[in-house]
């Protein structure tokens, strides 16, 4: 069962002070983009990140806690991202603050990505947003996808 968000409740229950006084751009928040050159995107992170992976066609970044990875398909496109940060925010307040922030419009649904509890939307161009996914005690998930460009750039599935 899905069940719509409403932006206009999360912020009534506390998650206003959170995104007015912490904005951010999506660009501080990945540093990568979906559909960006696995090239590009390591070259993005390469000043960024103390412990960098590069075997094509993932890049892998770890700083403490907080981890991006990023797979690119057989025409070096990025079609999924992962991050992975610790944050005290309850799992909604802070999907509404990162898909405010990566540019995804509107409310999100609840839903499930691999069997856990998540929140979701989708853009025009195919991309889906999966956030607020508890990872462990003190972290939370955010996976961007783009099945488009893995189903159109990759021969075999």
């Amino acid at each position: 069962m899905r069940t719509k968000i409403s932006l206009g409740v999360l912020l009534s229950i506390g998650g206003a002070a959170l995104l007015l006084a912490n904005p951010a751009s999506s660009a501080d928040r990945l540093w990568i983009r979906i559909g960006m050159s696995g090239a590009a995107g390591a070259a993005v992170l390469e000043g960024r990140c103390p412990s960098l992976w590069q075997p094509a066609p993932y890049i892998t970044c770890i700083d403490g806690q907080f981890v991006i990875t990023a797979t690119s398909s057989d025409k070096d496109r990025i079609y999924y991202i992962q991050r992975l940060e610790p944050t005290a925010l309850a799992p909604a307040d802070y999907a509404m603050q990162t898909a405010q922030e990566l540019g995804f419009p509107g409310d999100g649904e609840e839903c499930q990505r691999h069997n856990n509890a998540a929140f979701c939307w989708e853009r025009e161009d195919g991309t889906r947003l999966f956030t607020g996914m508890r990872f462990d005690e003190q972290r939370l998930a955010t996976q961007l996808v783009n099945e488009a460009i893995k189903s159109e750039d990759n021969s075999a599935p």
